[in-house]
């Protein structure tokens, strides 16, 4: 006989929740992507009430890193941009191929959730699994705005250039899309010689808001090689919401 723990177990039932997710970055990152594919393979008689439920585990971890967010989306505050990607890696999770039936959006007058956070799906999701100290960050082209002194609007919006993307004559491992409420099978990134980009899918929403932005929201996000995207062209400065 043996005591085993699981330390992604520990929101469970340690009222010292979460000390162990405070050790370093790289523990942090794990912990919550841990934490949060977890929780979204629970099931609830009321989907809407997922946000409510996990509120204050995310007040706890919020503490514990010491930074800010909204509905599971952290930012990296003012820390130097060689110890970020809080920020980026928890707004990379995409959607399960586990179970088909259950990814469907959540009805969002119903769950008050903005469309770029999992909290406003049904059903498990994954994260990217990413190296560390291997990716280079975008840090002007997409801001979480709740992080600014001063915003375009009240929402917790995340502030971005989108740009749109050809995938014609795409070759396999260059590109890889998983839609948030499109079935489609894992496939394992077979990463080129070439710079790859982690995208985030977007389609617009409605034409402005109050101010004149574009409002977009989120679709999924993928993979692709740099040379299917419009650089060359400037992008639209949007809110995703």
């Amino acid at each position: 006989m043996t005591k085993m723990r699981s330390a992604t177990a520990d929101f469970l039932g340690d009222p010292n929740f979460p000390s162990k997710a405070i050790a370093n970055r790289s523990k942090r990152i794990a912990y919550f992507q841990s934490l949060f594919k977890q929780y979204s393979r629970l099931h609830f008689t009321r989907y809407s009430d997922r946000p409510i439920a996990i509120a204050g585990l995310e007040r706890r971890l919020q503490k514990a890193f010491e930074t800010q967010g909204a509905f599971e989306i952290f930012t990296d505050g003012d820390k130097p941009k060689e110890e970020r990607g809080l920020f980026h890696r928890s707004l990379l999770w995409q959607r399960s191929n586990e179970i088909k039936q259950e990814e469907k959006k959540i009805e969002e007058q119903t769950c008050g959730v903005y469309g770029w956070s999992w909290l406003a799906y049904k059903g498990g999701i994954d994260h990217f699994d990413l190296p560390f100290r291997s990716v280079d960050w975008e840090f002007d082209e997409i801001i979480p705005q709740w992080t600014r002194g001063q915003g375009l609007s009240t929402e917790p919006a995340i502030i971005a250039t989108v740009r749109e993307f050809n995938a014609r004559g795409r070759l396999s491992g260059d590109m890889e899309l998983t839609y948030d409420t499109q079935y489609t099978s894992a496939k394992e990134p077979k990463l080129q010689a070439k710079k790859m980009h982690y995208v985030l899918l977007v389609g617009q929403k409605r034409a402005t808001t109050g101010r004149g932005e574009t409002v977009y929201k989120r679709l999924g996000d993928g993979f692709m090689l740099g040379r299917f995207i419009s650089f060359d062209t400037p992008g639209t400065r949007a809110h995703l919401c």
